[in-house]
């Protein structure tokens, strides 16, 4: 029997033959983001899947400190939120209409995107206390 990968081999260079890992062997996709409260560091967002789960967990001294939680429906509490989406509270902090287009164009994001449209907005003067930025 006649093998093709055999007869090619030798004469592909390396980086031309690309074998795709099986789906459950593809490395996980994270996007993090960090939360904060009127300048104070509150806790961490994250992607856990590209377009999928989400994971907000308050930081440690935030929980400790007497501030309140960045939303009500993220009350401050130890166990990280998950949701299968970004959180509504963040989607809210998000541009709409043509703001959200002209953004999305200029940072080459599709607009269902939400998190990578978070991400590009990181940083940014956001409406209210709440602010998020990459590092």
């Amino acid at each position: 029997m006649f093998n093709v990968v055999a007869y090619l081999l030798p004469i592909l260079p390396s980086r031309t033959l690309f074998l795709p890992l099986p789906q459950n062997k593809r490395p996980k996709i994270m996007r993090q983001l960090f939360v904060y409260n009127n300048d104070t560091f509150a806790g961490t967002l994250t992607e856990v899947e590209r377009g999928g789960r989400c994971r907000f967990e308050y930081d440690a001294e935030y929980l400790a400190s007497p501030l309140q939680g960045i939303s009500f429906t993220l009350p401050k509490r130890s166990e990280p939120y998950e949701a299968e989406h970004l959180f509504p509270f963040f989607v809210a902090m998000l541009p709409e209409g043509a703001n959200r287009r002209y953004v999305c164009r200029s940072h080459h994001i599709d607009e269902q995107d939400f998190f990578g449209l978070l991400t590009a907005m990181a940083g940014a003067d956001f409406i209210g206390a709440v602010n998020v930025r990459k590092q």
